[in-house]
């Protein structure tokens, strides 16, 4: 009789009680409404990185087209044969899209580089709730749009004017401009992406 009573209580100590079953459940709640209630934050947050890096391969591919093409067949005529294209942001009013477009042929080594307005070789869609919130061009005050262009033989800018420049894109959420990151673009030809830091001051 001791020995099935003794049996019997072990087998009862080795279960749950409702109490502890109770604080388990509790927690998982817990857990489970603190992380969905920070899972479209973390999710929006995660898109914007992701449109504003495509941004960035997209201008880096730009200037890998630029080094990689030749006007000429001649490959001893680098620098007489130059050919660039421009990222061109945003299109026009539309804040979600973006082109890359060829230039006129230059007439020399130091000219200038124009955006032929007519051609356009690839275009690009922004998706989602996320749009190119501003522009900036050092030198430049307020542009609706900018013209990056990259020339041969390193891929480095090609300015519009006397003055090479950097540049910053600002890509931001629709429905909070204060989520944004920065597209920056350096006169020297390097392209990265910063979370709080334009390279053009301005740029705010």
């Amino acid at each position: 009789m001791r020995s099935q009573t003794f049996q019997s209580r072990k087998n009862w100590r080795a279960g749950f009680s409702l109490i502890e079953m109770l604080v388990v459940v509790s927690i998982f709640t817990i857990v489970t409404a603190v992380v969905l209630a920070n899972l479209p934050s973390f999710r929006d947050k995660s898109s914007l990185d992701l449109v504003a890096q495509e941004i960035a391969i997209q201008i880096r591919g730009a200037q890998t087209y630029a080094m990689s093409t030749l006007y000429d067949t001649n490959p001893n005529a680098l620098e007489t044969s130059l050919f660039a294209y421009a990222i061109v942001l945003p299109d026009g009013v539309d804040k979600q899209s973006f082109k890359l477009r060829y230039t006129d042929p230059p007439s020399d080594s130091s000219s200038y580089c124009v955006v032929d307005q007519t051609g356009v070789k690839e275009a690009y869609v922004i998706k989602g709730n996320f749009e190119i919130g501003k522009v900036c061009q050092e030198g430049v005050t307020n542009p609706s749009s900018i013209s990056i262009c990259f020339k041969r033989l390193n891929g480095q800018l090609w300015p519009t004017n006397s003055n090479p420049a950097n540049y910053s894109i600002i890509v931001w959420s629709k429905v909070d401009n204060t989520k944004r990151r920065y597209v920056n673009v350096a006169s020297n030809g390097q392209i990265y992406v910063s979370n709080n830091e334009p390279l053009v001051s301005s740029c705010i």
